[in-house]
């Protein structure tokens, strides 16, 4: 009895070195597969052996069969993946929109591209869907992208080969019908753009604020939001005040008016182009007795404005700050002109700039004279007021004065050079000065 469990043990180990190694040779034919066939090759190999192991090796037979199904499913998926495109319908009005539809059979690695399609399209929605299957064939993995493209332009457009990993897809064709003009009209008619800004040319550093007006009817509907401040490289731009919503009348008819306000600060004289942006919507139109509900995109015009270079006449040891107005403020607690020795007095310079920046306002002299007073200043306080329609900025200044010694001091006026963008002069604003004893 002992011999014959030998026996078996021995078959069974025998056995099992066999599977080990027809398993490690059909890994090694997967190893070294390069084609679509010498891969099929290698998978079939491999389920044989194991397939051979099973009969041995029953108690993990199916759990092995189930890991050498999902690893190579997993190992090979990646090496394949085919990209399919097309675009519905085929032909549209300049108005309407257009579905792409991009399927990828296998794993490309990457999302596609979407950014040759800007030229010619404006790209309102990109939506996604997986899929997944397995079965004892294979298995197969699959994504679909739609978007959603309205058109820049009529004519023939094409649709570009976009990139999917290591992927591209083929090159398709939308022909985009140029819109009836009493269509655009009544559309153009139903909701708009109005822009403009305060002050054109503006000197450089200086405020200009940009309004912008949407105006549309009650037969429009608006899918998006107005998008924020523009974006422009040579300024700084900031909101000011609420979004405002009211109604206007034009030509008899009645409208919704969503305005939006910026401040917006050229950092260098030249050029500035102020650019175009974009809502989507759709307007009901009546036609022949038949209504009718039409998508557009509007486009607000873009604007370009001068900056001004600083004037020959500034100063040049003076600090540029060209404003609407300045004004300086001098506090002082207790509010006496009698000061013992050794007692606090407290100043507060308030510098206020309608049509500018606190950090246009430069510290100024404030230096006293003489020995009788000691001054300790406290950090400056700044703060940007966008509540209304322009900007006010305003620069605070906190000092603790004490009588040194016995006598009479003089605090010298504050001054503040500034330029007067309406008046286009130089102008100067003043504190008084004060005698103290």
């Amino acid at each position: 009895m002992a011999a014959s469990g030998a026996g078996r043990s021995r078959r069974a180990a025998a056995a099992q070195v066999s599977a080990r190694d027809q398993s490690a040779a059909a890994s090694r034919g997967i190893s070294s597969a390069r084609s679509g066939e010498d891969l099929v090759t290698a998978v079939r190999a491999i389920f044989s052996a194991t397939h051979r192991a099973c009969d041995v090796l029953s108690a993990t037979c199916t759990a092995l069969r189930y890991v050498v199904l999902l690893a190579l499913t997993f190992g090979t998926a990646s090496t394949f993946a085919a990209v399919s495109a097309s675009v519905h319908p085929p032909a549209i009005d300049e108005l309407e929109t257009a579905r792409l539809s991009l399927q990828v059979t296998g794993n490309a690695g990457a999302d596609p591209d979407l950014s040759p399609l800007e030229q010619d399209f404006e790209i309102l929605s990109t939506h996604t869907a997986s899929r997944f299957t397995l079965s004892n064939a294979g298995s197969e993995s699959a994504m679909e992208y739609t978007i959603t493209l309205r058109p820049k332009r009529a004519g023939t457009l094409t649709i570009p080969p976009l990139q999917i990993g290591q992927e591209q897809s083929t090159a398709l064709t939308l022909r985009v019908s140029g819109t009836d003009p009493a269509l655009r009209s009544a559309v153009e008619g139903s909701v708009f753009f109005e822009v403009s800004v305060s002050r054109n040319p503006v000197y450089t550093q200086g405020e200009t604020i940009l309004t912008r007006r949407l105006f549309y009817s009650e037969q429009s509907q608006i899918y998006s939001d107005l998008p924020g401040p523009p974006e422009l490289s040579g300024a700084e731009v900031f909101a000011v005040g609420a979004t405002r919503s009211y109604t206007s009348i034009r030509d008899g008819d009645r409208f919704e008016v969503i305005e939006q306000q910026f401040a917006i600060f050229p950092s260098a004289p030249g050029r500035l182009t102020i650019p175009s942006i974009s809502i989507t919507t759709s307007v009901r139109i009546v036609k022949n007795g038949a209504i009718r509900r039409v998508g557009a995109r509007v486009v607000s015009p873009t604007i370009d404005i001068e900056a001004l270079p600083i004037p020959a006449d500034w100063p040049a040891d003076l600090p540029w700050l060209p404003a609407e107005s300045v004004d300086i403020s001098d506090r002082w607690s207790p509010a006496t002109d009698t000061l013992a020795t050794g007692d606090p007095l407290e100043r507060e310079v308030i510098i206020t700039v309608e049509g500018n920046l606190a950090a246009s306002i430069t510290p100024i002299a404030d230096d006293l004279p003489g020995t009788a007073l000691r001054q300790y200043p406290e950090p400056p306080v700044l703060e940007d007021n966008r509540d209304g329609t322009s900007i006010v900025g305003t620069r605070r200044s906190r000092y603790t004065l004490m009588a040194a010694e016995p006598g009479i001091a003089i605090v010298p006026a504050l001054r503040v050079t500034w330029w007067d963008v309406n008046a286009r002069r130089m102008r100067v604003a003043e504190s008084g000065s004060r005698t103290i004893t």
